[in-house]
């Protein structure tokens, strides 16, 4: 099965049980959005063998942009507040993104809703993480325009 057709199933199975169609469209990508507006990504670039999961995380705005580069690196360290997620800056849309990437070869339906769920905790945690220091919080809407990824 080709690569955005396995990903494109295993989504549509993620979004039975969550009540939402999620699909991959004719470029490979599914755009998710929660009921705050924040927008979660799943891209499977057409010829690759790679699913990449990213989302936009917070505006940087000019008079907090060293603290928060500074708070995205110490997030990344060891990858433990990020399971295994990195943080890191777009300058296209000037935010910090979280993302997380897999080959397909290692997945399953099982280990794909395993990383799938589990990116979607993490982000909404290192959302309330940025959230929190009121200098760094600030609007991430709307945030990229797809295909974000060449390979």
């Amino acid at each position: 099965m080709d690569p955005q057709e396995q990903v494109s199933e295993w989504l549509q199975s993620e979004g039975r049980q969550k009540g939402q169609p999620y699909n991959l469209n004719e470029n490979g990508i599914c755009v998710m959005t929660d009921d705050a507006g924040n927008e979660c990504v799943v891209e499977v670039p057409r010829g690759s063998r790679i699913v990449y999961f990213y989302a936009p995380v917070v505006l940087v705005n000019p008079e907090n942009r060293a603290e928060s580069f500074e708070k995205a690196v110490t997030m990344n360290l060891y990858g433990l507040q990020t399971n295994e997620s990195c943080l890191a800056y777009d300058p296209k849309v000037n935010r910090i993104i979280l993302y997380y990437s897999a080959h397909i070869f290692f997945l399953e339906g099982t280990t794909f809703s395993n990383a799938f769920n589990n990116f979607l905790l993490t982000l909404q945690k290192v959302r309330e993480d940025f959230s929190t220091n009121s200098v760094l919080s600030g609007s991430i809407q709307p945030a990229f325009q797809y295909p974000q990824l060449k390979v």
